[in-house]
């Protein structure tokens, strides 16, 4: 495995372990707040997105989707 290949390697668990811990946080949440910190997600996503940030944007369309899968009863 070349440098780039681990290098892909380390940034795809860090985003799935980012993933994870938010699904793991909100589900410690009361149900009523787990909808709020979702779309909380999702408005820092739209607002990276529109700053040009692309990646960042990225990651939070993905955490927002963790998210809102996690607020689901």
């Amino acid at each position: 495995m070349d440098r780039l290949d681990q290098l892909e390697a380390r940034v795809t668990a860090l985003e799935e372990t980012v993933g994870a811990l938010t699904m793991l946080a909100i589900r410690q949440m009361q149900p009523e707040r787990r909808q709020q910190f979702a779309e909380g997600i999702g408005a820092m996503a739209q607002a990276a997105e529109k700053a040009g940030r692309q990646a960042s944007a990225q990651l939070l369309t993905q955490l927002h989707g963790a998210a809102a899968m996690a607020a689901l009863p």
